[in-house]
C-alpha cells in the first residue's frame, strides 16, 4: 500500500453541508445543492471534499453529537441523496471524506439508552442506597478541554477550528 499516498498531495476542501448550498429555498444547506455545486468545486482545483457531521443529531454539540451514524439528517436530504453525492463527487474524480467522531455520540444514541436502561434496573445495590454516577475529575470537565485538537473558542464560546478553508460564493 506504498503507493497510495494520495493524501499527501491531496487539495481538501472541508464544508458543512447545512451551510454550503441550499438547493430548495428552505434555508438549510443539503445533498441536492451540494451537487449543483460539485463543477465549481472541481473549477476550484479540489479533488477531497471533507464534510462535517451530516447524521442525523440533537445538534446540542454543533451536531457532532450524532444519534444515527448510518442515517442522513432528513433537513439535508435522504440516504440516497447522500449516495448520488457520492456517486457525483467519484464521477468528477473527487474523494469524499466524513468526520467520524465517536467520542462525540449523542445520548440520544442506542447505545446510551440501552446502558441508561440497565442503570435504572440496577439503582438499588445490597445496601438499598441509590447507586450515584462518579464524581470527581470525569464529572467536572469544562467546556475548553472537551474540545477537538486544532479548535478554539470565540467570545461566544463557540468552537471554532484553526484549519484554513475555501468559501464558496453565494
Amino acid at each position: 500500500m506504498r503507493g497510495d499516498l494520495w493524501h499527501k498531495s491531496a487539495v481538501v476542501y472541508s464544508l458543512d453541508v447545512e451551510t454550503f448550498m441550499d438547493s430548495d429555498g428552505d434555508g438549510c444547506g443539503d445533498f441536492a445543492g451540494l451537487v449543483r455545486r460539485l463543477d465549481y468545486l472541481e473549477s476550484l482545483g479540489v479533488n477531497t471534499l471533507w464534510l462535517a457531521p451530516f447524521q442525523p443529531s440533537p445538534r446540542r454539540d454543533d451536531g457532532y453529537d450524532i444519534t444515527d451514524y448510518f442515517g442522513v439528517d432528513s433537513r439535508f436530504g435522504s440516504t440516497g441523496d447522500f449516495v448520488e453525492f457520492v456517486h457525483e463527487a467519484g464521477s468528477r474524480g473527487l474523494r469524499v471524506m466524513i468526520d467520524l467522531v465517536v467520542n462525540h455520540t449523542s445520548d440520544r444514541h442506542p447505545w446510551f439508552r440501552r446502558h441508561e436502561i440497565r442503570r435504572r434496573r440496577s439503582t438499588t445495590g445490597t445496601s438499598g442506597r441509590s447507586a450515584a454516577r462518579p464524581t470527581g475529575a470525569a464529572a467536572s470537565c469544562s467546556r475548553a478541554s472537551s474540545r477537538r485538537p486544532g479548535a478554539s473558542t470565540d467570545a461566544r464560546g463557540s468552537t471554532t477550528s484553526t484549519a484554513s478553508t475555501t468559501s464558496s460564493p453565494t
